[in-house]
């Protein structure tokens, strides 16, 4: 039986090869591996390792380009000892364009800076648009603020983080350049601002609702005419022609309420005060991404005081112990696309086959939850065994 089953083996091989050699054109032959089993790793019999280098090799060319956007997003990609030397000079960069005369120019950089993923009043997001969830449409939303609102609106909260926020704004403005005293002076500036801006926004609950029950569909000219400084300078900063009668497409509002009370807010505080915001918010986002004092003053505000954490983590993306706990992990993975029976069968108390399934695929699928914002199915596909 050993020599027959032998013989087939080196048949097959034979055949293997000889197809390898006749079937394919030499370019793709070329790419394939033919020593790999197929039947145990297709990926490396039919590509070996030509595709990983040719990925290498096409991105390292796309970068020498030195295209807009991509080199920028490349070079943004810098390692703790790149970062940690530069100190603030990518938040310098921006920053330098906050020596403008007037609000509406500020606030316009703010509107920029949420391309940067900087969202100082209003928040742009693309998704399906609840009037027709075939299509997606832009949408704005009200910005977050830096703590839980609820922290601004109740006092007794307030008490208990007040000094370390307080620290936690003069620290960042510190490391940026200003001095300690200025520093200082622009905390009050600041919290009374963020203050007025929480009783602006809607609550979650509030949002929660709005999201559910209220759909405003303006054209990019009525929105920036009704909402000149939130949506009108968003739409601006983006890129969108506000001009009326120059474009149909729509921004969709939830709540109209919150944009006309960001409006009153804006218009009644003076340009020095939205200048500090914009560089406050800009520094406060950043932060984790900059220099390790940057990084420190964050995590001793949100890592420390409020999470409870002790030891600051490494900043290493994936050591050894955290890639080793990993693949253990994984090993404990069951695909699984729904529950099965029991744990145990009831008349042995053994455990159970785990592919009898206790339902059937139509059943699973009426498990799946719809997701508007996202316009996606979901459905959990592994569970921990």
């Amino acid at each position: 039986m050993v020599k027959i089953l032998a013989s087939v083996g080196a048949t097959l091989t034979a055949t293997t090869a000889a197809g390898f050699a006749t079937t394919f054109p030499r370019e793709m032959a070329d790419l394939i591996d033919p020593t790999a089993d197929l039947c145990q790793d297709f990926y490396q019999y039919a590509c070996g390792s030509v595709i990983g280098a040719k990925n290498t090799d096409i991105v390292k060319a796309l970068i020498a380009t030195k295209k807009p956007k991509v080199a920028e997003f490349y070079n943004a990609c810098m390692d703790v000892a790149t970062t940690t030397p530069r100190g603030s000079p990518p938040h310098s960069r921006l920053s330098g364009h906050l020596h403008r005369h007037s609000i509406e120019a500020i606030l316009g950089i703010a509107a920029k800076l949420s391309s940067k993923g900087v969202d100082v009043i209003v928040q742009p997001y693309v998704m399906a648009d609840q009037g027709d969830v075939t299509t997606n449409a832009l949408y704005a939303f009200q910005a977050d603020l830096p703590l839980d609102q609820s922290f601004f609106e109740d006092a007794a909260k307030w008490a208990t983080i007040e000094a370390s926020y307080r620290e936690h704004i003069s620290s960042l403005l510190t490391l940026a350049g200003q001095s300690a005293t200025d520093a200082k002076a622009v905390e009050d500036v600041i919290i009374t601002f963020q203050k007025k801006f929480a009783n602006v926004l809607l609550t979650k609950v509030e949002l929660m609702e709005a999201e559910v029950t209220k759909y405003n569909p303006l054209t990019y000219a009525d929105a920036a005419k009704k909402y000149p400084l939130t949506v009108g300078l968003q739409l601006q900063a983006h890129g969108f022609n506000v001009c009326k009668g120059c474009s149909a497409d729509k921004v969709v509002l939830y709540d109209l309420e919150f944009f006309d009370r960001a409006q009153v807010l804006l218009k009644a505080n003076p340009l020095a005060t939205l200048k500090t915001l914009v560089e406050f918010i800009l520094l406060h986002v950043n932060s984790p991404q900059l220099s390790a004092d940057f990084v420190m003053a964050n995590r001793k505000l949100f890592e420390k005081k409020i999470k409870g954490v002790i030891t600051q983590p490494s900043r290493e993306r994936l050591d050894n112990w955290t890639r080793a706990n990993g693949l253990m992990k994984l090993s404990q993975l069951e695909a699984m696309t729904t529950f099965y029976d029991y744990f145990l069968a009831k008349a042995n108390y053994q455990p159970v086959d785990k592919t009898l399934w206790g339902m059937i695929p139509q059943t699973v699928t009426a498990y799946e939850r719809y997701t508007p914002r996202e316009n996606k199915m979901r459905r959990r596909t592994l569970e921990l065994s």
